[in-house]
């Protein structure tokens, strides 16, 4: 049997997630046009809780970890920022804005990656690293902008939203380097908390009427979203951390809107543009550069 490294391990994890994370945006829109969004955040991130839990206490998880003061409070700030406040800035600023703009604007997460990943965790931020993560931000950019942009006042709301996330992924991944909590973990906390804050959101706002309409309609998408895009995505995602990164991870994963674009493109039998076309040739380069980069932590001694 082939032994892969970590950084290889690492690598193709993140590319495994574009597909799964580009399947949400895709849901939503076909499958339950007509839920209300946080309430669908809502179910969907406490039915992935109610998964993972099963899990862990199948594989005989150190839940006393949990008693530790620290530990939950990282737990607490991954799902407050990874679930809660993401999803209502990104909701209030896609309401606000096209959607367009909002798929664009949220490519500047490598940015923000790259920044968190120096100052925070001391990442190694070399040369050829930045030139292929602007090379995927661009060819996402290019595909998503398609001819077309406009500018709303929504637009700082859907800024912020990749902001949260990796506020969220940072304190995963100290949790998963300074303690034995590991991806399964981290998960769980993500979207229980996140979950809980979402729904008592949706209770306060929408009171019971948002909960009256008929979730059997919606339940398939709910367990799909719930088990798929968030449990195994989620999984994913954090032993991607675990291997990686954060700034490499992150740029790896950055074209996830393309796939949502693609797969949305041929429900609807379009034909792609040569800006999607362009685009898409970018986005592969600058993967296959990155694929290249070795994740390196600055020494102690370094500026």
């Amino acid at each position: 049997m082939i032994s892969l490294g970590r950084e290889v391990k690492g690598s193709i994890l993140a590319v495994v997630c574009v597909p799964i994370f580009g399947l949400f945006p895709v849901i939503v829109k076909y499958g339950v046009a007509t839920l209300n969004p946080i309430v669908f955040g809502s179910y969907a991130a406490l039915v992935c809780a109610a998964f993972l839990f099963v899990i862990l206490f199948v594989m005989r998880a150190p839940f006393s970890l949990l008693k530790n003061a620290r530990i939950q409070l990282r737990l607490f700030v991954v799902g407050a920022f990874g679930t809660f406040l993401s999803s209502v800035f990104f909701f209030i600023g896609s309401t606000m804005t096209t959607g367009i703009n909002a798929a664009i604007l949220l490519q500047i997460e490598p940015v923000y990656s790259m920044f968190i990943g120096y100052l925070f965790l001391r990442e190694r931020i070399r040369a050829k690293q930045i030139y292929a993560t602007l090379l995927v931000v661009f060819g996402t950019l290019l595909v998503l902008y398609n001819g077309r942009l406009s500018v709303n006042i929504g637009d700082i709301f859907v800024l912020l939203t990749p902001l949260c996330w990796q506020v969220s992924h940072y304190n995963g991944k100290i949790l998963m380097r300074n303690t034995n909590v590991g991806p399964i973990m981290v998960s769980f906390g993500r979207t229980l908390y996140g979950g809980l804050f979402l729904f008592v959101l949706a209770l306060i706002m929408y009171r019971h009427s948002a909960f009256t309409q008929n979730i059997r309609e919606f339940l398939p998408f709910i367990l799909f979203q719930g088990v798929v895009t968030y449990a195994v995505g989620f999984i994913l995602w954090y032993k991607t951390l675990s291997l990686i990164n954060l700034s490499k991870a992150t740029a790896l994963i950055t074209p996830y809107p393309v796939f949502s674009f693609f797969m949305a493109q041929f429900l609807l039998k379009e034909s792609p543009t040569i800006y999607q076309i362009a685009g898409l040739s970018v986005i592969v380069v600058g993967i296959y550069l990155l694929l290249h980069v070795k994740s390196e932590i600055l020494s102690s001694t370094s500026a």
